[in-house]
């Protein structure tokens, strides 16, 4: 069994239950690895936490996660972080990242134009979140928006904008909250960030909404997302069948239990 230190920075406390940090956490250890797991939120771990380390698996801040020593150091990353992780340096100027994950390709060839070992592996859905969903007895909300806007996201603002009529965006919940509202949807609106230039699939909500059973309308251009959003939203039948498929798809094909052997074997052969 390898010993594992995963850290990453968090929105907020409630953001923890089945995110990336917690799954990857669980299931590593459901393969019986000595798995730690750190909110970088709380400032950098301390010595008993990084000590004997052979992976340091960093998710964020990756100039700091990077000082820490372990016989290998894995990077995961499926967003614009300052450094990327690619860019950071041992002293020697060799890459710090052994290992570089992705499911964002341009970052996965980036990585490897930069001297680093770069796999593209898919996001993935957590499959205990369906537990949330438990006690909601029908969808009640028919497309909903949960997520961020603003400065850094600015098409999904815009086009979130445009589609007021058919598109509610909710304030920003997180972990048990979040996916029982994904429970109660009918049909989810999805955006990526500029940063996943034009791939789709990209982010977690694409997953999450799927595993949690709400048909997915990946917003691109106004009037053929709008006509796909009604369309899903007064055909009962037609939408539930969309909603079973990605689902379907999402708990055999794409969830934390098939992602996270296939993460450990390729860290298997870094470390030799």
């Amino acid at each position: 069994p390898m010993r594992i230190l995963i850290l990453d920075t968090l929105y907020c406390p409630e953001a923890l239950p089945f995110g990336h940090l917690d799954a990857t956490a669980h299931y590593l250890a459901q393969m019986d690895h000595d798995v730690r797991a750190w909110a970088l939120n709380d400032g950098s771990p301390p010595k008993d936490v990084v000590r004997d380390l052979d992976v340091v698996y960093a998710m964020d801040r990756f100039d700091v996660c990077a000082r820490i020593w372990a016989k290998v150091a894995v990077a995961q990353v499926a967003a614009i972080t300052d450094p990327l992780p690619w860019n950071v340096r041992k002293n020697d100027g060799s890459p710090a990242y052994s290992l570089v994950i992705s499911s964002i390709p341009w970052m996965v060839e980036a990585a490897r134009e930069a001297g680093c070992r770069a796999e593209f592996v898919p996001l993935c859905f957590d499959s205990r979140a369906l537990t949330c969903g438990m006690g909601v007895k029908e969808r009640d909300l028919d497309c909903i928006f949960i997520g961020t806007q603003g400065f850094n996201h600015k098409k999904r603002t815009a086009l979130l904008a445009e589609l007021a009529d058919v598109v509610t965006v909710l304030p920003p919940v997180f972990g048990h909250e979040y996916f029982k509202t994904l429970a109660r949807a009918k049909v989810t609106a999805n955006c990526h960030a500029e940063w996943a230039r034009g791939e789709t699939m990209q982010n977690m909500r694409t997953w999450e909404a799927m595993g949690m059973g709400s048909a997915l309308v990946e917003l691109a251009n106004v009037e053929e997302s709008r006509a796909a959003i009604k369309s899903l939203l007064v055909d009962d039948a037609h939408r539930a069948h969309v909603a079973r498929q990605w689902q379907r798809r999402a708990l055999q094909d794409d969830t934390y239990v098939q992602r996270i052997p296939q993460i450990v074997a390729l860290i298997e052969e870094v470390l030799g």
